[in-house]
């Protein structure tokens, strides 16, 4: 099973965001002190969780946790 991913491109209103903190990225389903999280995706035959977050919308980053801990790698949006 393939999962994609789509991030938008438009980098004036991505930098407008990161000034106010309070505004959500577009893929956000929950947002909290600690900033965006989107949807959690379980990848089927595997233990692996992936799903996007940003401590602010200029900071996105891909977490994958699995048996072994939670990794999170850096994204362009």
């Amino acid at each position: 099973m393939t999962v994609g991913l789509a991030f938008g491109s438009d980098r004036a209103s991505t930098r407008s965001a990161s000034m106010h903190r309070a505004e959500h990225a577009p893929w956000c389903v929950q947002h909290g002190v600690d900033g965006c999280e989107g949807q959690v995706f379980s990848l089927p035959g595997t233990k692996l969780h992936i799903w996007l977050t940003a401590p602010t919308t200029g900071d996105p980053r891909l977490v994958v946790e699995g048996p072994d801990g939670l990794v999170q790698l850096p994204v362009e949006a």
